[in-house]
């Protein structure tokens, strides 16, 4: 396979595993935690795997340190990124949370000594505008919905503080043993979130229902293959161009949502409306015109 077309893949990937948190997280599960826990349940047998087959690389560094840390950020992220697609439009969480170059950028430039060109603080402001464009519903009086685009901004944050953790990580280990090391560090959140009462019963008989114990290892068989093509993409191909395939997404996720929302309404809601669409699609147009500047 090339990393073409493994970037292509994983994209794609990544794409349906929003639709199924969507649809997961809103009609069947009625807690955000206990939906977080579901789908860290769901990765521990391929991080399990994944650790063991990378055990040798292995190295009791400062990088242990900043995996935890990332892990930790990414933990916030998650938890924010869940609560935003409960009650938002999949498309539009999808560019408010892309919103992630920007937070990047102010971190490698106050904390990093990084610099950026002028184009690419054009794709920035281009990529503020699709955000804007994004956060303007038509139904964002409600309470639900402001707090939904709100949650998606501060996901992206906490993914770009967690992103920069990882950088400084995979100087001493792999990629994906930061990852496996990131995963455990949650464990201890996890456990916290276990001791609600409502979150525990959750849990528990989701996991006896063998239904939804499939579902969800379906949603962790997409998401880790997702990741490992998105490696592999990485691994093979050139960087820039992979993280301009994979800022695609959003346009992907509208897509699919619309064939979702057509074929299936009581599965995924996305407004059909002329007036809807039209100002939803520029905005991913325009974040993902502006992923594109800054990563090529």
């Amino acid at each position: 396979m090339s990393w073409v077309s493994a970037s292509i893949f994983a994209t794609l990937l990544f794409s349906f595993c929003v639709l199924f948190d969507k649809y997961i997280g809103t009609s069947k599960i009625k807690s955000v935690y206990s939906f977080a826990i579901l789908i860290n349940v769901a990765y521990l047998p391929f991080i399990l795997i994944t650790a063991y087959l990378l055990r040798s690389t292995f190295s009791l560094t400062i990088s242990v340190f900043y995996s935890f840390l990332a892990g930790s950020a990414w933990f916030v992220m998650w938890i924010f990124y869940w609560n935003a697609l409960k009650n938002g439009e999949p498309s539009r969480v999808a560019a408010l949370f892309f919103t992630t170059p920007i937070y990047a950028a102010i971190i490698g430039i106050f904390f990093l000594h990084e610099s950026l060109t002028v184009i690419k603080w054009v794709g920035l402001l281009i990529i503020v505008a699709g955000a804007t464009l994004a956060s303007l519903d038509g139904k964002s009086q409600k309470e639900e919905r402001k707090l939904a685009y709100l949650f998606a901004l501060l996901a992206a944050l906490f993914s770009a503080i967690g992103n920069a953790f990882s950088k400084h990580a995979m100087v001493g280990l792999p990629p994906l043993m930061v990852n496996c090391i990131a995963y455990f560090s949650t464990i201890p959140f996890y456990l916290f979130l276990l001791k609600g009462k409502g979150v525990f019963a959750e849990v528990k008989n989701t996991l006896l229902n063998k239904k939804m114990v499939f579902q969800f290892g379906v949603r962790g068989f997409l998401g880790f293959g997702a990741i490992m093509l998105n490696m592999t993409a990485m691994g093979l191909g050139i960087v820039s161009l992979v993280t301009a395939i994979g800022g695609s997404q959003p346009i992907l996720i509208l897509i699919l949502s619309l064939i979702a929302s057509a074929l299936f309404p009581h599965v995924i809601h996305e407004e059909l409306g002329r007036k809807a669409i039209l100002p939803k699609l520029a905005a991913l147009i325009l974040t993902v015109a502006g992923v594109i500047i800054i990563s090529v």
